[in-house]
């Protein structure tokens, strides 16, 4: 019975976390997915032909939710030491809360995917 190598990969995020609490994200492997899994819903576009940029940054993290499947991570909108850990599953509303670093980080790994580099 065979089947892909690597299915996930966990980014660990060292400079965002305390010394006992490692901040990271554990995603489905971009590589071993379908083009469906990191295709973002349509996106419309604006007056000026292109498209709407908050619709695009909104599918983008729809793109990414679907692609989590374990994390340890904190709501970056919450500015309290003693915030909760944001629970799975991932959203889009929750993926709107990540620090930039873990978002760009995701969404570089899926862009080397579909965009690969020249």
């Amino acid at each position: 019975m065979g089947r892909y190598a690597n299915r996930t990969i966990r980014l660990e995020f060292p400079d965002l976390s305390e010394d006992d609490d490692l901040i990271y994200v554990v995603i489905r492997n971009p590589k071993t997915v379908p083009a469906s899994a990191l295709m973002p819903d349509d996106v419309p576009d604006g007056p000026d032909g292109k498209p709407e940029t908050a619709a695009a940054i909104t599918a983008s993290y729809g793109v990414m939710a679907g692609l989590i499947v374990d994390w340890h991570v904190y709501d970056g909108s919450i500015d309290d030491d003693d915030a909760p850990p944001l629970e799975l599953p991932a959203d889009v509303d929750k993926i709107r809360n990540l620090p930039l670093e873990i978002t760009h980080r995701i969404a570089t790994m899926v862009g080397e995917v579909v965009t690969p580099p020249q």
